[in-house]
């Protein structure tokens, strides 16, 4: 990468470094970035509305050339408009670019006072963009898809690893405290196909531990939901609803 300046205080320099003619290899963190960017564009109620990407996961990961290579590629082809990138040039060596990001929300919680205090610095914490041509971006993250040999039309699914107590998906981890509570609880959900239904008793039973009343289950549930959307980008793995609990298919 060239870039004429060597200190800068803005993240264009990192799309003016990328050469027009680039060739974009596919990556896991590009098919995140499409993933959510489609997820996004869906809720939109009206679709020349901004989409704001907050996943933990795209934002930590915007060093990867190949995302930035991608995002100008799309970028440059009017594909989105509008983009800003929560990143910030420090220093230039060579083609070595070093960069650093503002600071993400690792909670809702703290979004969301964040966004009561200071909504101007708030709304620099995310990547957002308009799409400008949905078609043409769907038929370049198809070819995204099939350098990496996926199917987006087939279910992905989190899976526990009981031996680490850790939740997994699309290779990102998300450690749960080592036989405690939120072990046994997703024990119990992976020892059974997705969208079976549990009650409190069933999951108290299940792995038979004094002491694990309802509120107790419900509040380790949430838990494990919020450490799975900070961790692994999953909006809700367990719902609850009319006294049973079960495990979401991913789609």
């Amino acid at each position: 990468m060239k870039i004429k300046t060597k200190v800068q205080n803005d993240w264009r320099p990192l799309l003016d470094a990328v050469p027009k003619n680039a060739i974009v290899y596919a990556t896991d963190t590009i098919r995140t970035f499409i993933e959510e960017t489609k997820r996004e564009y869906e809720k939109l109620h009206d679709k020349n509305d901004f989409i704001w990407l907050k996943s933990f996961d795209v934002l930590t990961r915007l060093g990867d050339p190949e995302l930035i290579k991608f995002i100008k590629k799309i970028y440059d082809r009017g594909i989105i408009s509008d983009l800003y990138l929560p990143l910030t040039v420090v220093k230039v060596d060579g083609t070595t670019v070093t960069v650093k990001s503002r600071s993400i929300f690792f909670s809702e919680e703290a979004a969301l006072e964040e966004s009561i205090k200071n909504p101007r610095n708030f709304q620099k914490n995310f990547i957002k963009f308009k799409v400008k041509d949905w078609n043409t971006l769907q038929e370049i993250s198809q070819k995204m898809y099939d350098q990496l040999g996926i199917d987006p039309s087939k279910p992905k699914q989190v899976s526990f690893d009981k031996s680490s107590g850790k939740l997994i998906y699309e290779g990102e981890e998300c450690q749960l405290p080592f036989k405690k509570l939120e072990y046994y609880i997703a024990e119990a959900f992976f020892s059974r196909p997705p969208e079976t239904k549990f009650t409190e008793d069933d999951l108290s039973a299940s792995f038979d531990r004094e002491g694990n009343s309802p509120s107790r289950i419900y509040d380790g549930v949430g838990r494990i939901n919020r450490r799975v959307k900070t961790y692994l980008g999953v909006e809700k793995l367990i719902s609850y609803k009319g006294s049973y609990y079960w495990l979401n298919k991913i789609s």
